[in-house]
């Protein structure tokens, strides 16, 4: 009969984690191939500072942050707010949400679509895509390419100079051309 007094009490610590969303616990819901998914919730946060080839998912969260090392694909999708962070080859997506921050290093391949703000940091050899944003605003060390596909404001800063407009929806940084 104890065991009845106690329901209450796991009910709410069950509510209390279903409406907190998955940013408890230190690195997200991974399974042991470094997959983790978030759905619905406030926060999902995602801290991997040593983590390889992850992929990360939230979607439909209020504020969604993920960082890992390499060969990361990390995506975004129906929320409100996105941190994501990379260091090499990773693939950084952001589609329905109304602000998404990336920073990632060289060889980064990051999409944006369907978003209000749209901001990037990329390294060398990198390749941003902005489709239906109001604002893309990317940043690259090196040579890197920005795609704008209707997009109100589209903005790249090159580190080694200025961007070159090549007219058909692409900006690029020097040493490419169009």
């Amino acid at each position: 009969m104890r065991w009845l007094t106690s329901l209450p009490l796991a009910g709410l610590g069950l509510g209390l984690l279903l409406a907190y969303g998955c940013g408890a616990p230190p690195g997200g819901p991974c399974n042991g191939n470094g997959n983790c998914v978030c759905v619905q919730g406030e926060v999902c946060t995602f801290d991997c500072p040593t983590q390889h080839d992850c992929d990360v998912t939230c979607n439909g969260v209020s504020s969604c942050e993920g960082d890992c090392v390499d060969r990361c694909d990390l995506a975004c999708v129906n929320g409100s707010v996105c941190d994501l962070s990379c260091q090499h080859d990773c693939r950084s997506t952001c589609d329905s949400v109304s602000t998404c921050d990336t920073t990632c290093g060289d060889r980064c391949d990051y999409e944006c679509v369907d978003t209000s703000v749209c901001r990037a940091h990329m390294g060398p050899d990198s390749t941003a895509r902005c489709e239906r944003v109001s604002a893309c605003d990317v940043e690259c060390d090196g040579a890197c390419t920005l795609i704008c596909i209707a997009t109100s404001t589209c903005h790249l800063t090159c580190s080694a100079g200025d961007s070159i407009d090549c007219g058909d929806g692409r900006k690029v940084c020097a040493p490419t051309a169009c």
